[in-house]
């Protein structure tokens, strides 16, 4: 549903703030199908957030993955997530070949439980 990219051939670059409480803005998102986008994910919170994509499957698998973790153990990025401290910003860039909804969410301890996800719908 969602596949790694270079950044060269984004067609356009969105940002993305990650905010606390629990919350992103925006938290919608529309794209193509085929599109390449950079997404420019700002954490302007207090505490680490992260900015995972994948469908609804992935994110649960994630959620698991993260509650077993030892606390303050952050993760490593990945080609479709990134770990930003407070005040970092960073870049992912992700091509979507399928129409669909994809969701992006923030896993850290109670972040994902408290509402903090977005959708990407792919048409």
């Amino acid at each position: 549903m969602v596949e790694p990219a270079d950044p060269s051939p984004a067609a356009r670059t969105i940002e993305i703030h990650a905010v606390d409480p629990f919350k992103f803005d925006p938290d919608k998102v529309d794209v193509h199908r085929g599109e390449t986008v950079t997404f420019k994910v700002v954490n302007t919170g207090a505490v680490t957030h992260e900015f995972t994509v994948g469908d609804e499957e992935h994110q649960t698998e994630h959620e698991e993955e993260m509650k077993a973790m030892p606390a303050n153990m952050a993760m490593p990025d990945e080609p479709t997530a990134l770990t930003l401290k407070a005040g970092e910003t960073k870049q992912l860039t992700l091509t979507f070949p399928k129409e669909g909804k994809v969701l992006y969410a923030c896993h850290e301890a109670g972040h994902y439980a408290g509402g903090m996800k977005g959708t990407i719908a792919v048409s």
